[in-house]
């Protein structure tokens, strides 16, 4: 099993939010015996392998889905990364969650529950392929769904915006304590339905993502 990290993780643009994922990789990464950190400094070519499962190796963030199956047969597992865009443009087997952020698209084969999950698993174990199925859309849809939202002004970015101008006020100072900014979000949402004028700023603002 390789376990790869978003190459997106180490960022210095966002470092609030790179700093949030870096501490779940982390944990992820020792929970299946690897390291995150010293695989950052290593070689991008080869692959650091579990201290405590000899099934289990990670390759340098940066290596591309390409370059492993060059190396590798094998089978792409995420639960709402673009990555099984790219999977599916490279004809990668892949396995996404039903419900992910493309939920309304229906381009390769997914799971809702851990029975599904399993049974998609054991299949490939034992045929090295997915079942043959008829999928109603494929990834180049999705591409360019996500290719037109990108366009468009960005839902969190507007209500951050609108939030500062009418309070003064960042809506976060910092996104390292989760209590902290459900708290927040908590103030908003109850400062939207109290607050008729905060909420025409906000209904004026979003707007144009959601065209009549």
């Amino acid at each position: 099993m390789l376990i790869k990290a978003h190459p997106g993780i180490r960022s210095a643009i966002h470092t609030d939010k790179s700093e949030i994922d870096r501490r779940y990789v982390t944990t992820l990464f020792h929970d299946y015996g690897l390291d995150y950190a010293k695989l950052l400094d290593s070689d991008p070519s080869v692959l650091q392998h579990s201290l405590t499962d000899s099934r289990i190796c990670a390759p340098h963030p940066e290596l591309s889905l390409k370059e492993i199956g060059k190396k590798f047969s094998c089978l792409v597992v995420s639960h709402h990364g673009s990555i099984i865009i790219e999977a599916c443009h490279l004809c990668m087997p892949a396995v996404k969650y039903r419900f992910c952020k493309n939920r309304f698209f229906d381009y390769c084969h997914d799971w809702a529950n851990k029975g599904e999950y399993k049974m998609l698993l054991k299949y490939f174990s034992s045929h090295r392929s997915l079942p043959s199925r008829y999928f109603r859309d494929t990834y180049l849809d999705v591409a360019v769904s996500l290719a037109s939202k990108s366009l468009k002004p960005d839902y969190n970015t507007l209500v951050s915006n609108v939030y500062s101008q009418y309070a003064g006020e960042p809506p976060f100072t910092s996104l390292k304590n989760r209590a902290d900014i459900f708290r927040q979000v908590a103030r908003i949402d109850l400062l939207y339905r109290e607050d008729p004028v905060f909420a025409g700023l906000i209904s004026s603002a979003l707007s144009p993502l959601f065209p009549k």
